[in-house]
């Protein structure tokens, strides 16, 4: 996905400058995801689910 991006930004005539800044802002959305994923299931007070027993 990210490489269909950056042809896409190449193709509309952006710069192999501006590629990292890219790819650092999706790093960034990644990141505020992951963290409103931890502060919903710390919230949620939900018990953490049971390993499977071994057969």
């Amino acid at each position: 996905m990210a490489a269909s991006l950056g042809s896409a930004m190449l193709n509309a005539g952006h710069g192999y400058r501006i590629l990292p800044v890219v790819g650092a802002m999706a790093m960034l959305v990644a990141v505020a995801v992951a963290l409103a994923s931890h502060v919903a299931e710390w919230r949620s007070k939900a018990a953490p689910p049971l390993p499977a027993a071994a057969e």
